[in-house]
């Protein structure tokens, strides 16, 4: 039973660490100037908002607006994480027009249609893992986003606190006397 739990409390500083790499990060569009129109890299919180073709909108209530700018009626924007990898978990789509217009698309080729209902989309197993996500406007219409959410895959590892080896072996030493104890007796 010691020993069980001895492997569970090492397996558990384990984990602890682990999940201590990942972090969420939200970009909420609010240090962006209200009513600009983007043609370069827009970046929040290292997530960049970079226009390959077109451009975008700084809407007036902190959101983003895609919409065409150009005469082809095409905008194509790569978003990039500074920190390298991430997973998307969500977005809240505001307003959007022209259904099926949008595609977003990651390095990995996983694809999804942004869907014409107002409100939060949720990317649980669909871009994991990703390096560079693409939104294409394939014709006309618009799509408002705001409060785009990452998950960092690549976040700063957190140490060990320094006295953890030692309260882990001295619980192991515990268990050794206790054991021998036991046979002696």
């Amino acid at each position: 039973m010691f020993k069980k739990f001895i492997i569970s409390l090492i397996a558990g500083c384990g984990f602890v660490t682990a999940s201590a790499n990942a972090a969420v990060i939200v970009v909420d569009f609010e240090e962006a100037t209200e009513g600009a129109i983007i043609t370069d890299t827009y970046t929040e919180n290292g997530v960049s908002f970079d226009p390959v073709q077109g451009a975008y909108d700084i809407f007036t209530n902190g959101s983003i607006i895609f919409n065409a700018r150009d005469s082809a009626g095409l905008v194509v924007i790569d978003i990039t994480f500074s920190g390298g990898t991430f997973d998307l978990l969500s977005f809240d789509i505001m307003n959007l027009t022209n259904v099926g217009a949008f595609t977003l698309t990651s390095n990995l080729g996983d694809s999804f249609a942004i869907p014409a209902a107002i409100g939060m989309v949720n990317f649980a197993t669909t871009f994991i893992g990703v390096t560079t996500l693409t939104l294409t406007q394939n014709f006309g219409g618009s799509l408002q986003l705001d409060n785009f959410t990452i998950n960092s895959v690549n976040g700063s590892p957190v140490p060990l606190p320094a006295a953890l080896p030692l309260m882990i072996a001295g619980i192991a030493g515990l268990g050794a006397m206790t054991r021998r104890r036991r046979k002696a007796a």
